[in-house]
């Protein structure tokens, strides 16, 4: 009689367990039939003492001229070189190394040349690119690299994998980068 109960509770328990283990397995598993979340525009910081020194030297020149060509504007580097005159970072030789850029400079010199519009949230961001055929100029933060941006353009987005595709100045190709990776994006449209 004994052995009878030591069995049903063992083969009780082994079914709870399975169960268990099967539920948590669902919830492991990414949810593709959820609705993207809206999540808020992320800014580097707005502090003078925080400034991110915008990467690889030419990045901001490269991504307005390409914004600029998409609009069918031809932007000349020697004005935005002027623009940002007091912000470029120069090596010994005089070469460009970076443009100390906080969100407020980097929303004015967008500004400067076109109507650069903070999305509403990330939903907003992702709507304009996908179904208006929007871009997007945008700085992107590099994992494990402190106080360094990088200015791309974001040109398509790829739902499924939560991943914008850029177009990256300094080196041409297909370039992807995760929605949450973004920073200071704003939705570019020509100057009315």
């Amino acid at each position: 009689m004994k052995i009878t109960s030591l069995l049903k509770t063992l083969t009780i328990f082994t079914i709870f367990s399975l169960s268990v283990t099967s539920c948590q397995n669902e919830l492991d598993e990414p949810q593709w039939q959820m609705p993207l979340e809206d999540a808020p525009i992320r800014s580097l910081s707005d502090s003078r003492s925080e400034i991110s020194t915008v990467g690889n030297g030419e990045c901001v020149i490269g991504a307005i001229q390409y914004c600029g060509s998409k609009l069918g504007m031809k932007i000349f580097r020697e004005d935005i070189i002027n623009y940002f005159d007091d912000k470029i970072i120069r090596s010994e030789s005089g070469s460009i190394l970076g443009i100390s850029l906080n969100t407020e400079d980097w929303h004015n010199g967008l500004n400067h040349w076109f109507n650069a519009t903070l999305p509403l949230g990330q939903n907003d961001l992702i709507s304009q690119i996908k179904y208006n055929n929007r871009i997007a100029c945008c700085r992107i933060k590099p994992d494990g690299v402190f106080n360094v941006t990088h200015a791309v353009v974001l040109i398509e987005v790829n739902t499924y994998k939560s991943q914008f595709k850029y177009y990256d100045p300094v080196d041409p190709g297909d370039h992807y980068v995760y929605f949450k990776n973004v920073y200071d994006p704003r939705i570019i449209t020509p100057k009315q």
